[in-house]
């Protein structure tokens, strides 16, 4: 693959970094394919035009759902607002596109379920976009926290399964 294809669903600030993001990776790891930006959704009247012409892509729309009948896109960021994370998720890896989606993937269990079983199914590439996940003040912390040197901790908020 010497070019990868890619949209951008929801535009507000998290849109903006992912396009940011996708415009700068080849500085860091030029062995990696060519990112085209082809596609913004954002509802906002407005929104995906100023995207468009600002970060390069070939085009905008209004609706996300045309990002998934777009059979030139491989992959989509899904930044939009997290009570749609379910339905964009699913419906995208559906339609055959590898996702990077933000936290949380819903606004439940049932909600990631949904879509890691989507994904499964469609058998395409989801990721989650834990932003801290190798944040050095994160794993500071952790070692601080397993080697003793804070004491004994007393509280912990508990994960649920």
């Amino acid at each position: 693959m010497t070019e990868m294809s890619v949209a951008v669903a929801g535009f507000g600030w998290m849109g903006r970094v992912h396009a940011q993001a996708y415009l700068r990776l080849r500085q860091s790891y030029p062995e990696l394919p060519a990112i085209r930006l082809v596609c913004v959704a954002d509802d906002v009247p407005g929104r995906g035009v100023e995207a468009a012409e600002q970060f390069g892509f070939d085009s905008c729309t209004q609706d996300w759902r045309n990002i998934a009948a777009d059979p030139a896109i491989d992959a989509v960021s899904i930044t939009a607002p997290n009570f749609l994370h379910r339905e964009m998720g699913v419906a995208l890896a559906e339609a055959g596109k590898h996702i990077w989606i933000e936290k949380p993937v819903g606004l439940s269990t049932e909600d990631a379920k949904a879509v890691a079983v989507g994904v499964d199914a469609a058998g395409v590439q989801a990721a989650v976009g834990f932003n801290y996940r190798n944040a050095p003040a994160v794993a500071l912390a952790k070692n601080l926290i397993t080697s003793g040197e804070l004491g004994t901790i007393t509280f912990t908020v508990p994960i649920s399964q």
